[in-house]
């Protein structure tokens, strides 16, 4: 009796920690004119930090050497409504013009933007924004 007891506690747990950490919000971004071509999501999940863990593909992204005015990097940012950002790393965009980034921020309200940079290191957004997303709210 007391391990079937145990199985039902142990199970929902597991249960729970899915619901928390498992579901994943999908979020579209929006591209701008400068690339017409491209279409691009974020997968947002939680890992057992509590940090938001963003997982981000593009497809049919120019070479960012291709812009108007040519730049040398794509940089994946996650920002917040009060305007702090944290740069999440360098899109590398392959020779099939697909782009992805996987990385956590500790923000839980936020959204996503990425620009063309001429630094990869970057310590805030240019104004040359080719994607973006609405903000997002990943937990309490």
């Amino acid at each position: 009796m007391q391990s079937l007891e145990k199985f039902f506690k142990s199970a929902v747990l597991v249960l729970g920690a899915l619901l928390v950490f498992g579901c994943a919000q999908r979020v579209a971004l929006r591209n701008a004119p400068d690339v017409p071509a491209a279409v691009g999501e974020v997968k947002i999940t939680r890992d057992h930090n509590r940090n938001s863990i963003t997982d981000l593909e593009i497809q049919h992204l120019a070479p960012s050497e291709n812009l108007k005015p040519p730049k040398k990097f794509y940089v994946v940012w996650s920002q917040a409504p009060d305007g702090k950002n944290i740069n999440l790393g360098q899109l590398t965009v392959g020779s099939d013009r697909r782009g992805t980034l996987k990385s956590p921020t500790p923000m839980q309200v936020f959204r996503i933007i990425v620009t063309a940079e001429d630094v990869s290191t970057a310590a805030y957004p240019s104004s040359q924004i080719v994607f973006s997303s609405d903000y997002v709210r990943t937990g309490g």
